[in-house]
């Protein structure tokens, strides 16, 4: 599952650093609007990637589970925008922060995805 996953990622982080790039070296838009558009960006590809082939989570895709990624992503956002914004401070570039930003991302989507998003239980909440 952990290869799978690092499969996944690694394409969702390359969809998503690329509308960051493209969104704050050519649109010139603040860190914090290419974050959040890398990561809608990548939402579109990654519930379809996580749902049947990290997790092969074989229920039915309901509201819920919608609902549960979406408020990951919003975690996501919020961690990865905060790192951005830390290293930033510390004289990094918006490209640079993102850079670092990148595990705690990854880390944070892979544990909610995995144990609240995902989880075998059918009535999990």
């Amino acid at each position: 599952m952990l290869i799978r996953y690092v499969l996944a990622g690694l394409f969702n982080t390359f969809v998503a650093f690329v509308v960051y790039y493209a969104s704050v070296r050519w649109l010139l838009t603040p860190a914090w609007l290419g974050n959040l558009t890398g990561i809608v960006a990548s939402i579109l590809s990654g519930f379809l990637l996580s749902k049947y082939f990290v997790f092969n989570h074989a229920a039915r895709t309901s509201y819920q589970i919608v609902l549960k990624y979406v408020v990951t992503y919003g975690v996501q956002y919020v961690v990865g925008t905060s790192v951005i914004y830390v290293f930033m401070q510390f004289g990094l570039s918006a490209i640079e922060a993102y850079i670092v930003a990148v595990p705690c991302m990854v880390a944070v989507s892979f544990l909610l995805q995995r144990y609240w998003v995902f989880t075998s239980r059918p009535d999990a909440s």
